[in-house]
């Protein structure tokens, strides 16, 4: 199916995660895909985890008065 309205296919999905891991922008990316930048960022925003990397934020470490355990 081509046309407006058409849904990603793998290989578009693909270039959407290589670009935003890679920093370009939604509109740049949307141009080398043949895509409108909305159509970028709803992905991005859809599946995160997919497209950027994310790095774990280190833990804080909470001060506990002596003898007290986790709160549960």
């Amino acid at each position: 199916m081509e046309g407006p309205g058409r849904a990603l296919n793998l290989a578009e999905r693909g270039m959407i995660q290589i670009g935003a891991r890679s920093g370009l922008s939604y509109a740049r990316i949307g141009a080398a895909i043949g895509r409108n930048k909305s159509m970028v960022w709803r992905e991005v925003k859809r599946k995160p985890e997919r497209t950027v990397c994310i790095r774990p934020r280190p833990r804080m470490r909470r001060r506990m008065r002596p003898g007290a355990g986790p709160n549960r």
